[in-house]
């Protein structure tokens, strides 16, 4: 009793001391004339400026991604695709005067997509990726629909609004309103999907192995870009997808036009009323968790739980807050992406674990990835 005491007691003093050293620090660096003598300081400058230009980089990060989108839209990278061009002949393919020219390909060079060498502009290893990766440079035009939702991102955040990214993503809709999907835009965004998850499976199957398995599920797995990657890995497994109608209807249509796509089994379904497919060594949840309320998601790992056999493998792999270590592309990018779709949320892996529990689930692992800005893997057993 005596030593929890003198324990709450440290923790308070403890607690007093860092409050004021915090008001210090704040009320330091903050203070101009702290800055006017840190300039004299060489050291110290060098800190100050080195912060100042991280400060200014935040802020001039809207541009950098405009002026990627000029380069995108303007097919400036696939002109500069085969060979370098002078400023005369990228003015010329472009129609514009040079000056104009010249402050897009400045902008280029300054965000390392593009070089002047030899009196020509090139791309450069980030350009090259740019033009080279499947579907990236959709992946990339596609935030401008979040750019406009973030116009106004006080209201965004603090009342909330009638957003574009929500009627892009129709399925957010279906579940307060439920309505039908049409089919034409169930191809529209599964075709986004796919092309974004050619890079979630790679890092995903980097990170998980799938020998053991016989038979796995990927529920919410749109036209079967993952399991066709799962399958080019494992093609002794037996993978079925499982998703609205429509987006099955888009898959079945294209069956015998994509690659590996055969192979898969479609089987279509609500995954909140109609029955999963049961006995699944498997079942994976690509990118779907993160597009919905803890609500739905707790009726979803519910249902997975009772279809999964004992020692079945239920397999996460989606953006994932750093919670108490936030990270930018998920705690910055992702969530707002989710806010602006006006569900779901990015969740830490602790608080994945908690609602996993919560459903059953046991040891519940969290894979290490190369890039985790790409996705982050948790697998969990029954």
């Amino acid at each position: 009793m005596k030593t929890a005491f003198i324990a709450m007691i440290l923790k308070e003093k403890i607690n007093m001391l860092y409050q004021s050293y915090y008001r210090l620090k704040v009320n330091a660096f903050a203070s101009t004339k702290l800055h006017d003598a840190i300039s004299k300081v060489p050291i110290l400058r060098a800190l100050i400026s080195y912060e100042g230009n991280k400060i200014h980089e935040i802020m001039s990060g809207f541009v950098y991604s405009q002026i990627l989108h000029l380069l995108i839209t303007l097919d400036i990278f696939q002109f500069l695709k085969k060979e370098g061009r002078s400023l005369d002949e990228v003015s010329e393919y472009l129609q514009v005067a040079n000056e104009r020219s010249l402050l897009l390909l400045r902008g280029g060079c300054a965000l390392n997509l593009i070089c002047h060498k030899r009196n020509k502009y090139w791309l450069t290893r980030m350009g090259a990726q740019i033009v080279g990766i499947p579907g990236l440079m959709d992946m990339i035009q596609h935030n401008q629909i979040l750019y406009r939702d973030l116009i106004d991102p006080v209201k965004l955040l603090l009342r909330g609004n009638e957003t574009e990214l929500s009627h892009f993503w129709p399925y957010v809709r279906k579940e307060a309103s439920k309505k039908q999907i049409s089919t034409k835009v169930s191809a529209e965004y599964s075709r986004l999907m796919q092309t974004s998850q050619r890079l979630v499976a790679e890092q995903t199957l980097q990170a998980y192995s799938f020998r053991a398995a016989k038979r796995i599920l990927d529920i919410g797995g749109g036209t079967g870009a993952f399991l066709r990657a799962v399958k080019n890995k494992y093609p002794q497994i037996d993978a079925t997808v499982f998703d609205l109608p429509n987006v099955i209807k888009v898959a079945k249509s294209n069956q015998y036009k994509i690659d590996g796509l055969a192979n898969l089994t479609l089987k279509p379904g609500d995954f909140l009323v109609d029955d999963l497919p049961m006995n699944q060594d498997v079942i994976c949840l690509v990118r779907v968790l993160y597009d919905h309320e803890d609500s739905t998601i707790e009726i979803l790992l519910k249902r997975i739980y009772k279809a999964l056999p004992k020692q079945g493998v239920l397999l996460i792999t989606e953006p994932m807050s750093g919670g108490t270590k936030a990270m930018r592309s998920s705690d910055c990018y992702f969530s707002f992406y989710t806010l602006a779709m006006t569900t779901g949320k990015v969740r830490s892996f602790e608080e994945h674990k908690a609602i996993l529990r919560k459903s059953g689930f046991s040891n519940i692992t969290k894979h290490v990835v190369s890039a985790p800005f790409i996705t982050q893997v948790i697998t969990a057993k029954k």
